[in-house]
């Protein structure tokens, strides 16, 4: 999908907040599909060493997006 400038900066909103928890991330890659009401989101982060993964789907975009985030942040917190 092709996403809208105010998906594309909570986007970057979101993984700003994740930054703390990185020494610097290396790659982050974000892929988006929307499938009838299935609004799905990956995460993919080389950081730290390692690559961190995560993807949620729901009717939302800015939900998964949200979900997505949450789990990414649980991992990275986990690891320093």
């Amino acid at each position: 999908m092709d996403p809208s400038p105010a998906l594309k900066q909570y986007v970057v909103d979101k993984l700003e907040k994740l930054e703390k928890y990185m020494v610097k991330p290396e790659e982050i890659h974000v892929i988006m599909d929307v499938e009838k009401i299935r609004h799905s989101i990956e995460i993919v982060i080389l950081a730290n060493g390692s690559r961190i993964t995560g993807k949620e789907v729901s009717e939302d975009m800015y939900s998964s997006i949200d979900l997505v985030a949450d789990k990414d942040k649980h991992i990275l917190k986990k690891r320093v």
